[in-house]
């Protein structure tokens, strides 16, 4: 009768433990939305390009592996980092923490979306800290035009294209772009990500012509 007593209660005890555990990794997971978005011809509106936006979840923290100072799982969160990147705070941030770039990136391999993505690390940024960002996302490839004018004795660069632009409402509240790069932004309960694949042209003021 006590041996039985006993068996009853390891099993019981392991139940529990096992419940403990999917509760803890499900309370880890970030639940968000993923939208792909892009501005229709002549001034229309905006329209999802691959489907309707998706709900996803994404780990808190990143289960990020190397071997060998390689990355050992290529479609691991964060393999657009090297290592040595990866470790350094003042590129990464956030470190295990999931990203807006992660859970985009997630979203775009979906079984849903199932598109190819290409990403960068900016070491040198121009404004700003480094950071890593998604160039391509499946056929829409981002294109730029630069050229220089002088007008009124001043010279300007003028840069024309298209390229992708995150916008984030976080639960609760309103849109807004992303500016910084998404590797360190982190994603929230209930973020609604739309990534926007859209026009653009800016003008500035330089010394002269760089010819």
């Amino acid at each position: 009768m006590k041996t039985k007593f006993r068996k009853l209660l390891v099993i019981t005890v392991a139940l529990v433990m096992v419940f403990a555990m999917s509760a803890t990794a499900f309370a880890a997971n970030i639940h968000y939305t993923v939208a792909f978005t892009k501005a229709g011809a002549n001034g229309q509106g905006i329209y999802n390009v691959w489907g309707a936006p998706q709900s996803m979840s994404i780990p808190e923290n990143a289960n990020y592996e190397y071997n060998g100072g390689d990355v050992n799982l290529p479609t691991s969160y964060k393999a657009y980092f090297t290592l040595e990147q990866f470790n350094n705070a003042n590129i990464n941030p956030l470190y295990r923490r999931a990203s807006v770039m992660d859970a985009i990136i997630k979203g775009a391999r979906s079984s849903y979306f199932r598109k190819t993505v290409v990403t960068g690390v900016d070491l040198t940024p121009m404004y700003g800290n480094p950071g890593a960002f998604i160039k391509e996302v499946g056929e829409l490839q981002p294109w730029n035009q630069y050229s220089e004018y002088q007008e009124n004795g001043q010279w300007y660069g003028r840069s024309i294209g298209e390229g992708w632009q995150c916008y984030i409402t976080p639960a609760g509240g309103t849109e807004a772009g992303a500016t910084s790069y998404l590797s360190s932004i982190a994603v929230n309960e209930g973020d609604y990500l739309r990534f926007d694949f859209r026009f653009y042209d800016y003008t500035w003021p330089i010394d002269g012509p760089s010819q």
